[in-house]
């Protein structure tokens, strides 16, 4: 609740023998409760968490991308 990610973006796999969706993928997402941005990575097979990485409250604020933002009703 209170995040909204932005359109991911497919990272794959550079092994030579790895499967269509092997990778990951990349998303920021804004975090409306901390008020901060984060890199989310995601294992693009499963749709597991593999990473999270805020900026933190001294990073310069990252701007959301208006293309493919997705806020639930």
């Amino acid at each position: 609740p209170h995040c909204y990610p932005s359109e991911p973006i497919f990272v794959s796999s550079d092994r030579i023998d790895a499967e269509e969706d092997e990778g990951v993928l990349l998303s920021q997402v804004y975090d409306g409760m901390r008020r901060e941005s984060f890199l989310l990575v995601l294992d693009a097979q499963t749709m597991t968490v593999k990473a999270k990485c805020y900026l933190g409250e001294t990073s310069p604020r990252t701007p959301m991308p208006f293309h493919g933002q997705f806020i639930p009703s």
